[in-house]
């Protein structure tokens, strides 16, 4: 396996497409089908003013041999990348196997037929968060300020989508969930947890985001924090990538960079609002 990728990477760096002569998607490889040509258009289009990460993230995700051997050469023009940018994109899609996973943020979804949690899943859902920041039939999601997230925590519907996530082996995202609600999901749950997306209370004090207790929990079920690049401060001008790196930092000190994760919010830049 191993020997096979370092031929690949040989390959790839070595190659020279002349990109030129597929300006349009029309005159790709042959072996571009038209849902691969979606792909290699957003990786051209991201490419215009994403550096060499986001693209790589495109290309990773398509995990498409034929889309990386047409689009390095072009994506390399398109960023005036160096030699040495061209090979990391190389080097990290040899190394790192990447996947998308379906989720649902609310169970809005469900209204509250259990019996659709079944049906999401055999369509491929295997995450599920339960609440944004309002109410719904499950719970309260914590709000976008110090205090004053209802204290009350899952409904009995809430519990039973819990103890189902649990039994199909779905992912429940503590993402968004008041405290109480946060509690009670690992009091119900054996698996690791995870907060796909939110910030550190200590540099951003919203129930929205989690305290270092929290923080500390997901670290006690071996799970994953994603650093969120939105509500990383109340004032704008402090919502710098530096404080972004302070909340990233300060999750590490507490249970161990294998422990976060990093959420990008697509093309949003670092904010301080949702």
């Amino acid at each position: 396996m191993w020997a096979a990728r370092t031929a690949q990477r040989a390959r790839l760096l070595d190659r020279d497409d002349g990109m030129s002569r597929h300006e349009g998607l029309g005159g790709l490889h042959p072996d571009v089908t038209p849902e691969k040509a979606v792909v290699l258009g957003f990786a051209r289009r991201f490419a215009t003013y994403k550096r060499a990460g986001l693209v790589l993230s495109l290309l990773v995700i398509s995990l498409d041999n034929t889309i990386l051997n047409v689009a390095i050469p072009s994506i390399s023009r398109t960023l005036g990348a160096s030699a040495s940018e061209l090979q990391w994109i190389i080097d990290a899609y040899v190394l790192i196997f990447a996947a998308l996973l379906l989720t649902m943020e609310g169970v809005e979804p469900l209204g509250a037929d259990l019996d659709l949690l079944r049906i999401f899943y055999e369509l491929g859902v295997r995450a599920i968060g339960l609440t944004h920041a309002r109410r719904n039939a499950a719970g309260n999601g914590g709000i976008f300020a110090p205090s004053g997230s209802p204290r009350d925590g899952l409904t009995a519907f809430g519990r039973e989508v819990v103890r189902e996530c649990e039994a199909l082996g779905v992912i429940v995202d503590l993402a968004h969930i008041n405290a109480a609600g946060f509690e009670e999901i690992l009091k119900l749950t054996t698996r690791p947890a995870i907060v796909s997306h939110t910030n550190a209370r200590r540099y951003y004090d919203i129930e929205r985001n989690i305290s270092d207790e929290q923080i500390k929990m997901i670290g006690k079920r071996r799970g994953v924090i994603g650093v969120n690049s939105v509500l990383v401060s109340l004032r704008k001008e402090e919502a710098t990538l530096d404080c972004y790196i302070d909340h990233i930092e300060h999750i590490a000190s507490l249970i161990g960079i294998d422990a976060v994760g990093i959420d990008s919010r697509g093309d949003r830049q670092l904010e301080t609002e949702p």
